[in-house]
């Protein structure tokens, strides 16, 4: 058996649902509907939670996640 062997480290970001701004000033389909959930004139939805995470706080757990281990 290799003595010196070191097990790799893992990191796994899993967001559940990415939100940030639109990149320009025109509101497509997706936005729309998400605007229509949001506000409860979507007719078709259910109540439920969304585990909404933000891409700016996204790309900072990525770029940590890739930084080695102190």
């Amino acid at each position: 058996m290799n003595r010196d062997w070191q097990p790799e480290r893992l990191v796994a970001v899993d967001p559940g649902f990415i939100l940030g701004p639109a990149l320009d000033a025109e509101i497509g389909t997706s936005l729309q509907a998400l605007a229509m959930i949001l506000t409860g004139a979507y007719p078709a939805v259910p109540p439920v939670d969304f585990p909404v995470v933000d891409v700016p706080d996204l790309a900072t757990v990525r770029v940590a996640a890739m930084a080695p281990a102190a």
